[in-house]
């Protein structure tokens, strides 16, 4: 069994604190919440389907599956590939495979992104929403450039840093406390990531996320609007206030260990 260090000690037992309000606290039954889950779903497929025209048999590893939204979203899109979804809370585990109970291409583990005991090579994508931001980047893509094939494809959709909505909640402890985020974790610079990640070669970096669920719009306007505002992620230098960063990457070079 893996030791954990003293950081991720303490956000696992943080997750498993939370894990039954982390729905609640994030928004997860809130209609518009529900449209950015299958929005960001069928654009991580879409990111997927050039470079993989067979999306079938492929072994696929989701890093921080939380309490499941996504690894349902995912799990049904890609229904003949098998998906191992890994998280460091127990507790948040068990929510997930109650989500996912339907989903015969699933399967989940409790253990550490930094030494996992998975095989050399075995995944063909590796991919996480909004799970990287929690752990120290260069573990992380020491590991997955182990586990994943030669070829092998990882993607990230991340809170952006470089949004000034983002940055005040990843940087002021109340907010941090008041919308329900760990204590300790942080956001992504898009503009640095990449330098993390070494012998991987980055295909795609885009920006998302221009609208805050405004309470005074409807579903209907909200997804009007998010439609509307895309365009941002076009525009030099604007489009780096999205909310959001999603970034996809290819196992490249050979790097020492």
């Amino acid at each position: 069994m893996t030791v954990l260090s003293q950081k991720e000690l303490t956000q696992k037992e943080y997750f498993d604190t939370v894990a039954q309000k982390y729905d609640r606290t994030y928004g997860y039954y809130r209609p518009f919440t529900k449209y950015k889950i299958e929005k960001k779903s069928d654009e991580f497929v879409g990111y997927l389907k050039p470079n993989l025209p067979n999306v079938s048999g492929l072994e696929i590893l989701e890093v921080g599956c939380g309490t499941g939204e996504y690894t349902h979203t995912i799990g049904s899109r890609l229904p003949k590939s098998q998906i191992v979804a890994l998280d460091i809370s127990g507790n948040v585990i068990k929510l997930a495979k109650r989500k996912c109970r339907k989903l015969k291409n699933v399967r989940f583990t409790v253990q550490s992104i930094y030494k996992t005991d998975f095989r050399k090579n075995q995944f063909d994508i590796v991919y996480g929403f909004y799970s990287l931001h929690h752990m120290d980047f260069r573990k992380v893509f020491k590991e997955l450039y182990r586990i994943l094939k030669p070829g092998g494809y990882v993607y990230f959709c991340e809170p952006n840093i470089l949004n000034p909505f983002v940055y005040a909640i990843k940087s002021i402890p109340s907010l941090k406390k008041m919308v329900g985020d760990s204590p300790d974790e942080t956001a992504i610079n898009p503009l640095t990531i990449a330098q993390f990640a070494r012998g991987f070669k980055v295909l795609k970096l885009t920006l998302s996320e221009y609208v805050l669920p405004a309470g005074f719009l409807d579903i209907e306007n909200l997804k009007k609007l998010d439609k509307l505002l895309s365009i941002v992620r076009y525009v030099p230098l604007f489009k780096y206030l999205g909310g959001s960063t999603q970034i996809f990457m290819k196992k490249e070079s050979i790097v020492g260990t």
